[in-house]
């Protein structure tokens, strides 16, 4: 096989392995501002991810999956979609719904290691 063969199978594989190494784009479509402004359905989202809501949405599910990771590698795993999507969730919270970011927080950040990883929040 050829040097520039190698170089294209080596070029794919890595590839490969960078695109699995990101979140599932399943949720990057979101309406995260309908979620967010209707007090319904935000209270649904933060209770799920509070652990007291029986009923979960299921996007809310795989954040709760994956929030910890999220946190500790700032998002490393993120596409540009997703971490827009957990910045305006979080910045939202923070500004018009404080009590339910402490909550989060509390329970996600509760020796504030994260926050200041995050000083845009």
């Amino acid at each position: 096989m050829s040097r520039t063969a190698v170089l294209c199978v080596v070029l794919v594989v890595v590839g490969c392995v960078v695109a699995q190494d990101k979140y599932p784009e399943t949720y990057d479509n979101i309406d995260i501002e309908a979620i967010l402004t209707n007090d319904e359905s935000r209270a649904l989202h933060v209770n799920c991810l509070l652990d007291g809501g029986a009923k979960c949405p299921e996007a809310a599910l795989a954040l709760k999956k994956r929030l910890p990771e999220i946190l500790e590698t700032k998002c490393a795993k993120c596409t540009a979609k997703q971490r827009s999507i957990i910045r305006n969730i979080a910045t939202y919270l923070k500004n018009y719904s404080r009590e339910e970011y402490e909550k989060l927080a509390n329970k996600y950040d509760p020796e504030g290691i994260y926050a200041p990883q995050y000083p845009e929040l």
